[in-house]
């Protein structure tokens, strides 16, 4: 027996080392579904909308915009302390 998921709001469940041979997951949200181990064979995902949650993807962008000042904070101390370097090497 075929199983239908199609129109389905499936968004954020997990569906771990289960067997979806053929399964329809037509027009399905399947945004941060878990599939790890599943059987999808011949399952048919057209239309579905994946990908990442909407508050993921701005975690992602918060930390990334994080990560950027501080390597630019780094980089700004690392050209100041040559700065002194030189100026205490010509004195």
């Amino acid at each position: 027996m075929q199983q239908d998921f199609s129109h389905k709001n499936l968004r954020g469940r997990s569906f771990k080392g289960q067997k979806f041979t053929g399964a329809n997951f037509r027009y399905a949200d399947i945004q941060g579904t878990d599939f790890c181990g599943a059987n999808l064979r011949e399952a048919d995902f057209r239309h579905a909308q994946a990908g990442l949650q909407g508050w993921w993807a701005i975690f992602l962008v918060l930390v990334s915009c994080l990560l950027s000042g501080i390597s630019g904070f780094i980089w700004y101390l690392n050209g100041y302390l040559l700065l002194l370097i030189g100026q205490f090497t010509r004195s």
